[in-house]
């Protein structure tokens, strides 16, 4: 008998979750079905079926992400991606994909994301990464600000609270960075640690909330903490597992928080934007060690014109580009005519300035991609004259793309 793919039914989310769990390397969820039934409705949960065993996963629901100018579109999105040991290589993914996708397509989604345990996986697909990540670490022994922020405060605050606290400055960061995805309730209640559906358990830890000169609230962190008493003295570890800043007051009020507390050597930021400015803020930029960075969301565009159209520009320029895509979902020419005051992206069958994959340009049109770098090593072809110039000029942002929430 082959494998069935198909939508799993409420009473199958058990078996569903603990098939993900083991795929995932982790314990069966143990009862913890309840939260997932509080989204059952609004994803898209299915089941790889051998006979009446579940032995593949795949989720995919609505949301959607901010492009540079904070515009948004309408996003596919992609989870809980797992076929077990026993199962692998049987084409359980590449079926699950392709329907999805599809199927998004047809709905008039925008673009499909998701975040990849492996790298090598979804390229293939049509995927290209849309943001990076740093992992950052702080030694906080002898920190010293350049300078401070003079007014406003710091409170710690309940989680009960959070959601309603702590949206608004989130919302500000999607306007000011393009691939951040949407939260909705389900999502929040997640991040505050006020649900228990994933394998590894719920969140917990502190959130502090950043307040300006006004008492309006600019920003908020999340984080947990690891102790350590060598030889009777403290070295203790601030783990930030989420910075949320809506102004260059807010990021250094919350930094400054971090790095200040009593007991502790060591900040980690492991999901930190590739352009965070804290370095530039110490007297001693040594005090920061910094890896990567590494990918974060990936993005596959689904309608090349509703993106280009919707995302913002900050020049006048003109630019042919060939999206060349395999699948048939968004290969063709478009010429982007765009100016800050408003653009077009239309099919055409003008000259071509530049060929690239749809793989590449789910990259550029995030402003996170150097398409002069991908021209160099072969992975965009120009066929105009500085035209990889040109679209560095039209696509690149002044702040990098990031997302803040996994999923």
């Amino acid at each position: 008998m082959g494998i069935e793919l198909r939508r799993i039914t409420r009473a199958e989310i058990p078996a569903w979750c603990d098939a993900m769990a083991v795929g995932f390397m982790a314990q069966p969820h143990s009862g913890r079905y309840s939260a997932a039934e509080v989204h059952f409705d609004s994803n898209r949960d299915v089941g790889a079926f051998d006979g009446k065993k579940i032995v593949g996963t795949y989720i995919s629901f609505v949301t959607d992400i901010s492009l540079p100018g904070g515009t948004v579109v309408s996003a596919n999105a992609i989870s809980g991606v797992t076929v077990l040991p026993t199962h692998r290589k049987l084409g359980i993914l590449r079926r699950a994909i392709s329907t999805d996708l599809n199927e998004a397509k047809e709905r008039g989604d925008a673009v499909a994301v998701l975040r990849a345990s492996e790298f090598s996986i979804y390229g293939r697909f049509g995927f290209g990464v849309a943001t990076e990540a740093s992992s950052l670490e702080v030694d906080t022994r002898g920190v010293t600000f350049l300078s401070s922020s003079k007014d406003g405060s710091v409170e710690l605050i309940e989680p009960g609270a959070a959601t309603n606290l702590c949206a608004k400055p989130f919302a500000l960061h999607r306007e000011q960075r393009s691939g951040a995805i949407d939260r909705n309730p389900v999502f929040w209640q997640r991040t505050f640690g006020l649900l228990d559906d994933y394998p590894e358990g719920m969140w917990k830890g502190s959130i502090v909330l950043s307040r300006d000169g006004r008492g309006r609230v600019d920003g908020y962190a999340r984080y947990h903490t690891t102790s350590a008493w060598p030889n009777d003295r403290p070295e203790s570890t601030v783990h930030v597992d989420e910075l949320i800043d809506s102004s260059p007051a807010s990021h250094l009020r919350l930094w400054n928080y971090l790095c200040s507390m009593a007991w502790v050597t060591k900040v980690v930021f492991e999901e930190c934007p590739i352009d965070d400015d804290i370095a530039f803020q110490l007297v001693d930029q040594r005090a920061i060690k910094r890896h990567g960075p590494g990918d974060q969301t990936w993005a596959r565009l689904l309608d090349v014109a509703k993106v280009c159209t919707t995302r913002t520009y900050d020049i006048v320029k003109k630019l042919t580009i060939e999206v060349v895509d395999d699948s048939g979902l968004a290969n063709g020419r478009f010429t982007i005519d765009a100016s800050p005051s408003g653009s077009s992206c239309k099919r055409t069958r003008s000259k071509v300035d530049l060929t690239m994959s749809v793989n590449e340009f789910g990259s550029l049109v995030f402003g996170g991609s150097s398409a002069s770098q991908l021209t160099r090593i072969g992975r965009i072809q120009e066929h105009t004259q500085s035209a990889a110039l040109s679209a560095d000029q039209l696509f690149r942002t002044s702040r990098s793309p990031s997302n803040p929430t996994p999923f």
